[in-house]
């Protein structure tokens, strides 16, 4: 599964939550395509990344218990060095370019922002 594909899943579980139509654990893998266990894994990565999410049993259906916004990808400065494993310049990325860059997304999703910039300040172009 492709990171575009994860995120567009959360995507349509945050919509769910925010619509108060989730369902059970269950009801909402079957709505997603997935299995509970991948189900249950998407949810527990929501939470890494900063959402408290519970069950309601009085709604049947999953809700934040404060506001929550997804922030996803990079800044303009960011995208100025790599467009589509290339860098502005034109010079491919090599494969640790790459992956480092796979890197940095994953670390922003889950808002690891010190982190984050540790590995841009590292980063040579």
């Amino acid at each position: 599964m492709t990171i575009i594909d994860k995120l567009n899943k959360i995507s349509q579980i945050d919509q769910l939550i925010r619509q108060k139509r989730t369902g059970t654990v269950s009801e909402l893998a079957h709505k997603l395509n997935l299995s509970e266990r991948q189900t249950r894994r998407y949810i527990e990565e929501m939470r890494d990344m900063g959402a408290e999410i519970e069950y309601c049993k009085q709604a049947l259906s999953y809700k934040y218990n404060n506001p929550v916004q997804f922030n996803y990808g990079f800044t303009k400065i960011e995208m100025n060095k790599i467009k589509g494993g290339s860098f502005a310049n034109g010079h491919k990325m090599t494969a640790y370019q790459y992956t480092l860059a796979c890197r940095i997304t994953n670390l922003i999703l889950k808002k690891n922002y010190s982190q984050y910039e540790q590995a841009i300040n590292k980063q040579q172009y």
